[in-house]
């Protein structure tokens, strides 16, 4: 069974694609930009899994 590896810069391309204002889901600061893994699992960069804190 191969494990799915951590593919940091690819989450964050997709996630500029997917949703492009560059701000927090939560407040809206635009201060920094911090990339979540909804499902805490770092290979699975579906644009639904992903969001900007």
């Amino acid at each position: 069974m191969t494990e799915k590896k951590r593919n940091q810069s690819e989450a964050r391309r997709i996630a500029d694609l997917t949703y492009p204002y560059p701000g927090c889901c939560l407040c809206g600061q635009t201060v920094g930009k911090g990339l979540a893994h909804l499902d805490h699992e770092a290979s699975n960069n579906d644009p639904d899994n992903l969001a900007w804190l």
